[in-house]
């Protein structure tokens, strides 16, 4: 059973001025009969998902882990995810009510099902995320200018932890520079910079094919006084070339995903931190 708070709203201002509804008790629900996967598939398709995966979890999971998602409250003091008395009403099998008395009484029915529900309640969620993702407050150029510093420190961070693990050489050494400043600062900055507005999957897809096409230029050795050797068999005892850069083409795609990610994030904090003052 579900209902929209709007119609919940307006069922309890009927009943408050219905002389019927004294010393009564109605469930105040759309009649539609839904179960757990419907649930699930009816939030896909209010967040324009509608192909989603839905993966059935255990019930003695979700009651074994509650716990520990309270227990999370204790160290950050969010709201949990899943408590345990919410992990009881969740895993129940069954939940039935019946509104025909409602209507019966002070004719009210509930006029959205659970899916048009949810879009309307889901505007407010949709206008927030894409105000984050714009993140409308900065000022254009030293946003960007923000993007090229997060991304050149990633960069450091991933090219010092692959130079420590010995998975490439680059000829001539300087050559790390140039990557970390050029590829990870300007390019994928910039690429994030622009794409932050977009889909998850068309920054992944763009992020991929663009470390695949730098791997692609040291592959046909187009600079060939400047370029990087792997360690043989890196990385999971690829030896072909070009099987290796449509691999490694994939960790590009990511590395948007994650300075979109810390970009928000620290937005949000700027955000929360204005509305202390």
């Amino acid at each position: 059973m579900a209902v929209y708070v709007g119609d919940l709203v307006a069922g309890m201002v009927a009943a408050a001025e219905s002389e019927n509804a004294v010393g009564q008790t109605y469930f105040l629900n759309h009649a539609n009969i839904v179960t757990s996967k419907q649930i699930v598939k009816n939030i896909g398709k209010a967040m324009g998902k509608p192909t989603a995966l839905v993966i059935a979890v255990p019930n003695f999971l979700i009651q074994a882990l509650a716990p520990f998602s309270e227990l999370g409250y204790h160290f950050d003091s969010k709201r949990p995810k899943m408590t345990r008395d919410k992990a009881r009403e969740v895993t129940q099998g069954f939940w039935l009510a019946d509104p025909s008395k409602a209507n019966r009484d002070f004719g009210w029915t509930a006029k959205l099902d659970m899916v048009e529900g949810m879009k309307k309640s889901l505007i407010p969620y949709f206008a927030e995320k894409k105000q984050l993702r714009e993140m409308a407050l900065e000022n254009g150029f030293v946003l960007w200018l923000k993007y090229i510093i997060v991304g050149l420190i990633l960069g450091i961070v991933v090219e010092t932890i692959t130079r420590a693990l010995d998975f490439y050489v680059f000829y001539p050494w300087w050559m790390i520079i140039v990557i970390i400043v050029v590829a990870f600062s300007l390019i994928f900055g910039s690429l994030a910079f622009a794409l932050r507005c977009k889909s998850s999957v068309l920054q992944f897809v763009i992020g991929v094919l663009s470390a695949g096409a730098i791997e692609a230029i040291n592959v046909l050795g187009i600079f060939p006084d400047y370029n990087w050797v792997f360690t043989e068999g890196w990385p999971l005892g690829i030896t072909n070339p070009w099987l290796r850069t449509a691999v490694l083409a994939i960790p590009g795609g990511l590395f948007i995903l994650v300075l979109n990610l810390v970009m928000c994030s620290v937005y949000k904090t700027r955000l929360a931190r204005r509305g202390e003052k």
